[in-house]
């Protein structure tokens, strides 16, 4: 619980945040060098799994109820982002 608790985390797990890093890391990983640097190199091909993994999982962390969170986003804004097209 102290993990959960610590700043580093409630950073990480805040709903902006978590939408930001979600949205912003794709246009920000596309739109520079890293892209090639992905393909060219293997471990920047795993680096980049692993970020991606990663903030996926933190964003629908914040969307579906079911880990303790220090802060989660509103129902309303859970129900738009996860409601079914």
């Amino acid at each position: 619980m102290a993990g959960i608790h610590s700043k580093f985390s409630q950073l990480v797990t805040h709903p902006i945040f978590a939408g930001i890093n979600f949205a912003g890391s794709i246009v920000l990983f596309y739109a520079t060098d890293l892209f090639y640097f992905a393909m060219a190199e293997h471990t920047g091909h795993e680096l980049m799994n692993l970020h991606f993994l990663l903030t996926g999982y933190i964003f629908a962390l914040n969307m579906i109820d079911g880990d303790p969170l220090p802060r989660r986003a509103a129902y309303p804004i859970r129900w738009c982002c996860c409601w079914p097209r």
